[in-house]
C-alpha cells in the first residue's frame, strides 16, 4: 500500500508541476539575474527556485518526448493497418485468374440458390474494391495507341492520350493487367487490339530474330507490368570472351520492383543451353517518380562460374524471367531456327505460353578495331517517340533537312504513333537509308501517368547503345529544337575546331579540344533560347523562302521566327547536348547522367552556339510575350540551301505522298488516286525489314 501512496503523489506532483509550467509561463524561462538576499536563507531560496525551474523544464522536456512517442505509435499503427488492407486484397485477387472484367462474373450461370447468394456476396466484395492495377480509385490502363488516327478502327480498342485534355480514352475493360496474377506473354498477346494483333507482333518478333528488324515490346510474366526491348553486349571494360555485361533495356516498377532473372541462351544444333544468372535493376535517373520508369536490366557475365558443359563464349540471346529456373525449351528456339513464317508461328506459340515468354537476341558490336575506330557516321541524331499520332510533315521535312546541312548523316525515329503524311514521309527516307525508323507502340503503360513521355528515357539509352560504334557523336534533340553554331557553318565543324580551347568542363575543370589533365570531353552541353511562336513572323524573310515553283507554300519556322528571349537558360537546364556514345554510360533528356572514367562535358559557350527552342509559352497563354527579348537571324545563313533541300523533297516525294503536292481543287483526283497508290506500295512492303517498324 505504501508503493501506491508514494506513486499516487508522485503523480499528483508531476501534474501540479504541467499545470504550474502551463499557467505561468515565465517560470519555464532560465533565471539569468542571481539573486542574492542575505546570508542563509536567502541563498537557499535563490537556489530553489533555479532548481525548481530547471525541473519544470525538465518535465517539459519530458512532455515532449512522450507526445513524440504517442505520435510515432499512432503512424505506426496506421501503416500496419494499411497494409493489411492491401494485402488481403491481393490476396484476395488470387481467386479469379481470367482477364474478364469483374462484372461479367455476374453473368455466370448459378446451379442452386446457395451458389447464387455466394455470388451475389463475391460481387458485394468485388464492388468495393477497387479495380484495376492501382489501389485508391485509380483507372485502369488501357493497352496502348494505334498507328494513325486516320486508319483508327472504333470498334478495335483503346485510346489516345490527348495532349490537352490530359486524360486518357477508356479502352475494354479485359486489358485490365491485375497485378496479383501472372501475366504469360500468351495471355498478353490475347490482349493485343486489332490494329496490333497477334499475327502482326509476331511476324515482327520473326524479322527481329533474323537479324532484319527490330524486336517489338515484349513482356516480362510477372506480378508487375515489366517489359523488355532491346539487349546489348556492354563489353567495353574487356574484351575476353565470357566477361562484360549483358545490359537490356525495359520498363518495370520504379519503387520495389520484382525480382528478376536473366536466362541467358546459346544455340547448338537446335538444342538450347541456359544459365541463370540474378539481374541487377537500374532505374533511369529521369523517372519523375512515377509508378514505372525505364530501367537497365544488368546481367553479369562471369564464365569462371559457368558449369563445364556450357560454352565459353558470349551468350547469343536473353530472356528475363521472376523465377531462378523456369521451364524453358530446350529445341525448337524461335531465333533463326525458322526459315518459314508459318513454322516460326507455331513454335513460338509453344514459348509464348512458356512462363518465360520473352526472348532478345544480344546485339553484339563488331570485336574489329578498324570497324569500332572507324565509325560509319560522324554524327548522328536520337529523337524521343513520337507521338499523339504526329502528322506535322512541314516541320518533319525541314527538321531532317537543315540537320544534314549541320552536318547529320543519320536519324533514329521511335514509332508510338504518326499520321498517314508522316508515315508516307519517313518510308521515303528509309529507303534512301537517311532514317530508321523503330517500333514503340506495344508498351503497355499510360503516358504521363504511369511513365514519362512514353517512355522516352528508354529510347534515348536505347539509341545510345544501339549506335555505340557506328557513330562518332550522337546528338539528342527534339523535332521543335536546333543548334546553330555561330562562327562555324556545321556542328561537326565547331567540334573539331580549337575554339573550344578555353572552354569550361562541369566540374570547374578547364579543357582543352580534346582532352586535359587525362579527362577526355564526352558531352558539349549547349544553352537553350525560347523562340516563341506566338511572336510576330520576322517582316524581312525573302519571299521565296514561302513558296515553290509549283505554288506549294513552305511553312519554314526556323526562317520565320528570329524573335528569342534575351535571357537564356544555365547549361543542364533545359540545355541539349552532343555525346560520344562510348563515353557514356548513361543519358539523360538535357544532359548526360553518368559518364565512363576519365570523360567529362563541357559547356559550349553560346558565343560559339545556341540552341534554339521554337514553342509555344511553357506555361500556357501569352504570359511569356512580356519577356525581355531580341532578334537573332543567325539561322538565316541556312535559308538558300534549305528552301532547295526543302523544294527537293517535296518533288521527289510528292507522287507517293500527295500531301506534298499543291493543294489546288484540279489535282484533287490525283491526290485521291496517288493516295491509293501511297497505300498499296505500304501494304505491299510490309514484308520487308525496313518498313516493318510501320505495321506495329
Amino acid at each position: 500500500m505504501l508503493w501506491k501512496a508514494a506513486l499516487t503523489r508522485r503523480i499528483s506532483r508531476m501534474i501540479f508541476k504541467c499545470r504550474l509550467s502551463l499557467t505561468s509561463p515565465a517560470r519555464t524561462t532560465p533565471t539569468t539575474t542571481r539573486i542574492s538576499i542575505g546570508k542563509g536563507n536567502g541563498k537557499r531560496s535563490a537556489l530553489g527556485a533555479s532548481g525548481a525551474a530547471s525541473v519544470v523544464r525538465a518535465d517539459n522536456v519530458y512532455l515532449l518526448a512522450v507526445f513524440f512517442v504517442f505520435f510515432l505509435l499512432v503512424m505506426i499503427v496506421a501503416q500496419v493497418m494499411v497494409m493489411r488492407s492491401e494485402l488481403s486484397a491481393s490476396v484476395a485477387g488470387k481467386s479469379p485468374r481470367s482477364f474478364r472484367p469483374r462484372s461479367a462474373l455476374s453473368q455466370l450461370p448459378s446451379s442452386s440458390s446457395s451458389t447464387s447468394s455466394l455470388s451475389s456476396k463475391r460481387q458485394t466484395k468485388e464492388s468495393k474494391r477497387p479495380v484495376g492495377p492501382f489501389r485508391f480509385g485509380r483507372q485502369p490502363a488501357p493497352f496502348g495507341r494505334v498507328l494513325a488516327a486516320d486508319h483508327a478502327d472504333p470498334t478495335a480498342v483503346v485510346g489516345d492520350t490527348n495532349a490537352s485534355a490530359g486524360g486518357p480514352l477508356r479502352g475494354p475493360a479485359n486489358l485490365i493487367h491485375e497485378p496479383s496474377n501472372t501475366l504469360t506473354a500468351g495471355e498478353w498477346l490475347k490482349r493485343l487490339p486489332q490494329e496490333q494483333s497477334r499475327d502482326a507482333w509476331v511476324n515482327q518478333l520473326w524479322f527481329c530474330f533474323q537479324g532484319r528488324s527490330v524486336c517489338p515490346w515484349q513482356p516480362v510474366a510477372g506480378r508487375e507490368k515489366c517489359f523488355v526491348y532491346s539487349a546489348y553486349l556492354d563489353d567495353s571494360a574487356s574484351n575476353n570472351p565470357g566477361t562484360g555485361t549483358v545490359r537490356v533495356i525495359g520498363v518495370a516498377k520504379t519503387k520495389k520492383p520484382d525480382r528478376l532473372w536473366c536466362q541467358l541462351g546459346w544455340a547448338t544444333n537446335g538444342t538450347a543451353n541456359w544459365i541463370a544468372v540474378p539481374a541487377q535493376i537500374k532505374a533511369i535517373r529521369e523517372h519523375w517518380n512515377l509508378r514505372y520508369s525505364a530501367v537497365f536490366i544488368l546481367c553479369p557475365l562471369s564464365s569462371k562460374n559457368w558449369p563445364a558443359s556450357h560454352p565459353r563464349s558470349h551468350p547469343e540471346f536473353v530472356s528475363i524471367s521472376t523465377s531462378e529456373h523456369p521451364t524453358m525449351p530446350d529445341h525448337d528456339l524461335p531465333i533463326r531456327a525458322t526459315s518459314t513464317m508459318s513454322e516460326f508461328n507455331a513454335t513460338h506459340g509453344h514459348w509464348a505460353d512458356s512462363p518465360t515468354g520473352n526472348l532478345l537476341p544480344i546485339i553484339r558490336y563488331s570485336d574489329d578495331p578498324e570497324i569500332r575506330n572507324n565509325p560509319k557516321h560522324q554524327l548522328s541524331v536520337c529523337v524521343k517517340p513520337l507521338h499523339y499520332s504526329f502528322n506535322r510533315v512541314d516541320q518533319l521535312i525541314e527538321f531532317i533537312e537543315i540537320h544534314r546541312l549541320l552536318g547529320v548523316s543519320h536519324f533514329t525515329f521511335y514509332n508510338h504513333t504518326v499520321g498517314e503524311n508522316c508515315d508516307c514521309v519517313l518510308r521515303r527516307y528509309i529507303e534512301q537509308g537517311l532514317v530508321e525508323v523503330l517500333p514503340w507502340s506495344q508498351l503497355d503503360v499510360i503516358s504521363q501517368k504511369e511513365i514519362r513521355t512514353e517512355g522516352i528515357f528508354a529510347s534515348l539509352n536505347d539509341c545510345l547503345y544501339r549506335h555505340m560504334f557506328d557513330s562518332q557523336y550522337l546528338l539528342m534533340i527534339d523535332l521543335d529544337e536546333l543548334i546553330v553554331p555561330r562562327t562555324k557553318f556545321t556542328l561537326t565543324e565547331l567540334i573539331a575546331s580549337t575554339l573550344l580551347a578555353n572552354n569550361t568542363v562541369a566540374g570547374g575543370i578547364h579543357s582543352s579540344a580534346n582532352s586535359h589533365n587525362g579527362y577526355q570531353i564526352g558531352a558539349y552541353y549547349f544553352r537553350n533560347a525560347f523562340f516563341y511562336l506566338s511572336w510576330p513572323d520576322d517582316p524581312g524573310v525573302h519571299s521565296a523562302w514561302s513558296a515553290t515553283a509549283s505554288s506549294r507554300h513552305l511553312d519554314l519556322i526556323s526562317l520565320r521566327k528570329t524573335r528569342r528571349n534575351f535571357k537564356l537558360h544555365p547549361h543542364r537546364i533545359r540545355s541539349k547536348y552532343i555525346c560520344r556514345p562510348r563515353a557514356v554510360v548513361e543519358v539523360g533528356n538535357h544532359f548526360v547522367w553518368e559518364f565512363r572514367a576519365g570523360n567529362v562535358a563541357a559547356h559550349v559557350p553560346d558565343s560559339l552556339a545556341l540552341m534554339h527552342h521554337y514553342r509555344t509559352c511553357e506555361f500556357g497563354g501569352d504570359t511569356c510575350l512580356a519577356n525581355p527579348s531580341i532578334q537573332d537571324r543567325s539561322a538565316w545563313k541556312y535559308g538558300d540551301a534549305l528552301v532547295n533541300a526543302v523544294r527537293r523533297r517535296f518533288e521527289q516525294f510528292g507522287q507517293y505522298c500527295p500531301t506534298l503536292l499543291p493543294f489546288t481543287a484540279n489535282q484533287q483526283p490525283l491526290r485521291t488516286s496517288m493516295a491509293t497508290i501511297a497505300t498499296t506500295i505500304a501494304n505491299a512492303t510490309t514484308t520487308t525489314s525496313t518498313l516493318s517498324p510501320f505495321s506495329s
